[in-house]
């Protein structure tokens, strides 16, 4: 042999590939007998091996005494066949294959340190191709055993390679050991496919499956091969099966996959499973069952081993795998009760670990709430397999329940150590919406009644103790506020120590004279923790959810009471408990417009809600039971702003603004979307049911009532005590608001306060509004009130000819301050007056009158801005003539009587002026 030079390995490797050639030709052939094929590629191993052996080293008597006396042996069996077999029950061929393949093993074993890594594998691969050729495998309808006989070879090839890999601790073997089960399987069935597409395509007859393998046989091999992958995974798990290191020219990628860990032998032993038994699930090679159990398995080892620390690999990937064919067996397979459930147990096993970072609460959870959503569209599946309808039913809003409760009761405990909070908070209240939602579309009342109860617990939860490093941080920052100011009050207490200017302190007092609820103080302790506040941001997010999710129902479902009674309890019930804690840290709460954050959000989120379900199917404009459920939610919330608080006196004004204007705000939004709700000044309480109508009026109007003494009498302690006093605009803005909202018992009081307000404050802003609020309150009244139909524009007319007299009194009485609001008030109500009493025809004529009123007013008190008014109105008293009395106007009579009358009105205005037009220049 050395003299041909076939006792070199590397000639020994050409010359085995050439005879193997002729060799496979002839086991082909005799495909149809299997026993017989079989045999002959038994002495096909046995004698390659053998020779193998040698030309390695081994000795050729260590070789050749096992396979030739075993030789002689089978010999005498194929010789004495019949005999042989009808006693043992197998054919001599049979016989021949189990004992040679067993005598074969036993020498490659042996001495398989003489044997290399690349011709074991090599040698799998071999084997494998033979036996998926030879052995034939037919379903259990045609007559065969469904592929029992050629899966059970393959596991025993596939578990003697994981054993070699494991004692010879070589990274192929384990490389075969975890790619090959798979691999072959999707191989076979491609290229079955491509076969079956190439002749159908081509007009031929569609030959079917080649290879026909049961689901129940086929699960059995990959439990086998998934048990083996992880054995093999564990003792080999740290080699780099790198397969991106052997792409030629493209470095980046290379570094980018072997980075990521994909390529890794952990990470092979789970994506590569999951695209073979997805891609087997669209071809029906299993059932509904068994899909679940062997893609539970492979997930249970992968958990299992990482429980245990033997796996090596990134744990987001894994689980992201995991998710991800989840997700595509829910689609187009259905069970996604049974899904949830694995994914479930899967992210709590990891969670029970405690081997994850506080980024893997965020992350579990979310990726829970997915499985989960796709529990919620009612469809089609797209591929259902056999035994589906075995499968035990199980109601997805339970299924949702467990879950969501199982993985909260894990986070929950840990809430308040985690440093960021609100990622975690937020991923579990979308779990907990997305659970909400599966019970509120399955229609079961008493899973909905559950979801909701466990989402209020779980955020009350949340809102008390799942903010306690924040809270800590914000009672640190107020210490040391305080300790600033401790030091400031020692240094000035120091004798002889020169007053330094305090940036910080100029800054705080800056600040707050900006803000409403913060009264101007001296103690530098209070002044230095102004800006010291809490924010609870778990209780925002979860209003934001709330309202958000309130307001989708509302606008799909119309107006509803009772939800929007039950979103302002809970509400509610989580601002309290804010309160509670920051009140017992001593710290405050972050405000808007002079009112605490949270409840600021409360009362604009109950508005918006109520808003949007107007919109909604069945809201009608004569039933105000949402509108008076909010009167109270309102009024009730602002109460709570002022609980345990210090400076009454500045917050019960912030308090009366924030039921009013959003009482407002409602109204107006609500009349002017398709008219769900009465407009303004329109309505007759005394009308319509009791309950839908009057009720929520007499709510309303006594709640205006109750803010208007209360704001009057807080005006009066606020002078009494030489507090500084709200502006006019504010006080006027106020009374129209309440005006509007009322339907005229409040309108009284309030014009009355604010008339008496803005005279005794000298706030014209105030006086003019209030007188406003008059000419609304009339309105108001006349919708209900048959004294005042038909003389509203003799109301107005008159009131406007009181207030140019007063315009015109203001000259001798030395009141400028009031001149600018009587003439607007008087030129609003004069020609309200004449159109609304149907005498448009003398608008010129009060246009005149105003004009030289308002000009003369300007003229003697020197006021540009009312000189410039008076021309105005001249102008546009001429104007109006022309445009609709143009046939009278330019009669003669009436054209000399007009002329005559701008004559008069320009000859006194030229005299004044003249008269006073050293004063008006220095003005």
């Amino acid at each position: 042999m050395k003299i041909l030079g076939l006792g070199k390995p590397g000639l020994w490797g050409v010359s085995v590939s050439l005879g193997l050639i002729g060799a496979l030709l002839a086991v082909a052939a005799n495909r149809g007998d299997i026993g017989y094929a079989l045999g002959m590629v038994t002495v096909l191993c046995g004698a390659f091996s053998g020779s193998y052996l040698v030309v390695r080293g081994v000795s050729w008597k260590r070789v050749s005494l096992p396979l030739i006396t075993m030789a002689i042996i089978l010999l005498l069996v194929l010789v004495f066949g019949t005999t042989v077999s009808s006693s043992l029950g197998f054919s001599e061929y049979t016989i021949f294959t189990l004992v040679g393949s067993i005598t074969v093993a036993f020498v490659i074993l042996r001495d398989q340190d003489s044997v290399t890594d690349r011709v074991l594998w090599m040698g799998s691969v071999a084997v494998l191709t033979l036996l998926v050729i030879l052995v034939p495998s037919d379903s259990n309808e045609a007559g065969g055993d469904g592929g029992i006989l050629l899966l059970t070879m393959l596991s025993f090839l596939h578990v003697g390679s994981g054993v070699l890999a494991i004692k010879r601790k070589s990274p192929s073997l384990a490389g075969v050991t975890v790619l090959l089960p798979w691999t072959w399987i999707v191989l076979e069935q491609l290229a079955q496919e491509t076969l079956r597409t190439l002749l159908v395509s081509n007009n031929l007859d569609d030959p079917g499956s080649i290879i026909h393998i049961d689901p129940f046989p086929l699960s059995g091999y990959l439990i086998i091969c998934s048990v083996m992958m992880a054995v093999v995974n564990e003792n080999m798990g740290k080699t780099d099966v790198n397969l991106a290191s052997k792409f030629l020219g493209v470095s980046e990628i290379s570094a980018s996959l072997r980075d990521s860990g994909a390529l890794q032998l952990w990470s092979l032993g789970l994506w590569l499973p999951m695209i073979s038994i997805l891609f087997m699930a669209q071809f029906g090679a299993f059932t509904s069952p068994t899909l679940l159990l062997v893609s539970g398995l492979v997930w249970g080892l992968h958990v299992l081993a990482y429980a245990r620390g033997v796996r090596i690999g990134n744990t987001s990937l894994m689980i992201g795998i995991i998710l991800f064919s989840s997700l595509v067996i829910q689609w187009r397979h259905g069970m996604g009760e049974y899904v949830s459930i694995l994914v479930c147990i899967v992210l709590a096993s990891i969670l029970l670990t405690k081997r994850e970072d506080e980024g893997f609460l965020t992350t579990s959870m979310g990726a829970m709430g997915i499985p989960l959503l796709f529990l919620i569209p009612n469809r089609n599946i797209s591929i259902v397999l056999e035994d589906f309808s075995f499968l035990p039913v199980i109601e997805p809003s339970m299924i949702a329940i467990a879950s969501t409760g199982l993985l909260l009761a894990i986070y929950l405990p840990k809430a308040g150590e985690i440093e960021d909070l609100l990622k975690p908070a937020l991923s579990s209240l979308w779990l907990m919406s997305i659970c909400v939602g599966v019970a509120y579309i399955q229609g079961d009342s008493l899973a909905l009644s559950l979801s909701i109860g466990m989402f209020m617990m779980a955020t009350v939860w949340l809102v008390a103790r799942g903010e306690v490093r924040r809270e800590l941080q914000s009672v640190t920052k107020m210490n040391a506020r305080r300790s600033l100011a401790l030091e400031k009050i020692s240094e000035s207490r120091e004798e002889g120590q020169l007053g330094t200017y305090d940036a910080r302190e100029a800054e705080m007092q800056s600040s707050r004279k900006k803000r409403r609820e913060k009264a101007q103080t001296d103690d530098v302790e209070e002044l230095y923790t102004s800006d010291v506040s809490h924010r609870p941001v778990i209780v925002i997010a979860v209003m934001i959810l709330v309202f958000t999710t309130s307001l989708v129902i509302g606008f799909t479902s119309g107006p509803n009471p009772v939800l929007l009674l039950a979103i302002g309890a809970f509400v509610t019930l989580l601002i309290a408990v804010a309160r509670l804690r920051t009140r017992q840290l001593e710290l405050d709460l972050p405000h808007i417009l002079g009112i605490e954050m949270p409840i600021a959000l409360a009362i604009s989120g109950l508005v918006i809600v109520h808003i949007f379900s107007l919109l909604g199917p069945g809201a009608s404009n004569q039933d105000l039971t949402s509108m008076g459920v909010l009167v109270v939610l309102i009024v009730e919330l602002s109460l709570i702003s002022l609980y345990q608080q210090d400076n009454m006196l500045d917050r019960i004004p912030i308090a009366i603004d924030w039921i009013i204007y959003p009482l407002l705000a409602d109204r107006i939004f609500g009349a002017i979307l398709y008219e769900s709700m009465p407009w303004p000044l329109s309505v007759d309480p005394f009308s319509g049911e009791a309950m839908e109508w009057k009720g929520p009026l007499m709510a309303l109007e006594i709640c205006l009532i109750g803010l208007a003494v209360t704001s009057y009498w807080i005006g009066n302690l606020r002078s009494t005590k030489g507090r500084e006093t709200e502006d006019g605009f504010s006080l006027g803005f106020r009374g129209v608001s309440v005006t509007l909202l009322s339907v005229g018992f409040a309108s009284i009081i309030v014009v009355i306060s604010t008339l008496l307000e803005g005279w005794r404050r000298k706030q014209p802003n105030a006086l003019g509004m209030g007188i406003l609020s008059i000419a609304l309150a009339i309105l108001s009244i006349e919708s209900w009130f048959d004294g005042f139909s038909g003389i509203v524009g003799d109301l107005y007319g008159s009131l406007g000819i009181v207030l140019l007299i007063l315009l015109v009194c203001t000259i001798p009485m030395k009141g400028e301050r009031w001149s600018v609001m009587l003439a607007i008030n008087a030129h609003l109500l004069l020609i309200l007056g004449l159109i609304m009493s149907g005498l448009s025809l003398l608008i010129p004529i009060f246009l005149v009158i105003l004009s030289t009123s308002v000009w003369v007013t300007g003229i003697l008190q020197l006021r540009k801005s009312l000189r410039a008014w008076g021309l105005a109105d001249l102008a546009m008293a001429i104007l109006f003539s022309v445009v609709f009395y143009g046939e009278i106007i330019f009669q003669p009579q009436t054209l000399l009587l007009g002329l005559s009358i701008i004559a008069l009105e320009l000859g006194i205005i030229s005299w004044l002026g003249l008269r006073n037009e050293d004063n008006m220049v220095k003005g």
